[in-house]
C-alpha cells in the first residue's frame, strides 16, 4: 500500500486547530475577564470584540481548510481514505479523477468520486509530490485520471 497524503495531515487536521482553540480561546477569555479599561492603548471592550472576531474567524478558516483533510492510501485494487476515526475503502472504478495542483510548497490535492461516498464526493488531502505518479508508473493496470 502506498500513502499519497503527507504526514503533515495529522498536524494540520488536529494539532494546529486544537492549539488555536485552546490557547487563543484562553486569551479571549482572559481579555473578557480582565477588569481594566485599556489594553495596549485600546479600550478593553473594543480589544475584546476584535480578538473574539479574530478567534471565531480562525476557527471558521480551520474548519474550511484543515479540519476537512483526509489521509489517502492506494494499492492495486482499492483506494483507502480515513478521517482518523473511520476508514473507507473504494475500488478504483469509483474514482472519477484526482486533481493535484503543482504548487511549489503546499500541494492540496482533491480526489473526486463518481458518486458521493461516506466522506462526500470530494476528498481533500495534502499530496506528496510525485508519489501518485510513481505509483501509477509502477502499476500500469490502475487506470486513474490525474489532472
Amino acid at each position: 500500500m502506498t500513502r499519497l497524503s503527507s504526514n503533515w495531515t495529522l498536524f494540520y487536521k488536529f494539532f494546529l486547530p486544537t492549539f488555536w482553540i485552546v490557547f487563543v480561546g484562553a486569551c479571549v477569555a482572559a481579555t473578557w475577564a480582565m477588569n481594566i479599561s485599556f489594553v495596549a492603548g485600546i479600550q478593553s471592550t473594543i480589544f475584546g470584540i476584535v480578538l473574539t472576531v479574530f478567534y471565531v474567524l480562525g476557527i471558521f478558516l480551520f474548519y474550511l481548510f484543515s479540519m476537512r483533510l483526509k489521509r489517502v492510501e492506494i494499492d492495486e485494487n482499492y483506494i483507502y481514505i480515513t478521517n482518523y476515526f473511520k476508514n473507507y475503502r473504494y475500488p478504483h472504478i469509483d474514482i472519477d479523477y484526482i486533481q493535484e495542483p503543482t504548487l511549489p510548497v503546499f500541494s492540496a490535492a482533491k480526489l473526486y468520486l463518481k458518486s458521493a461516498g461516506s466522506l462526500g464526493k470530494e476528498i481533500k488531502y495534502i499530496a506528496v509530490k510525485g508519489w501518485l505518479q510513481d505509483f501509477l508508473a509502477a502499476h500500469p493496470e490502475v487506470e486513474i485520471e490525474v489532472r
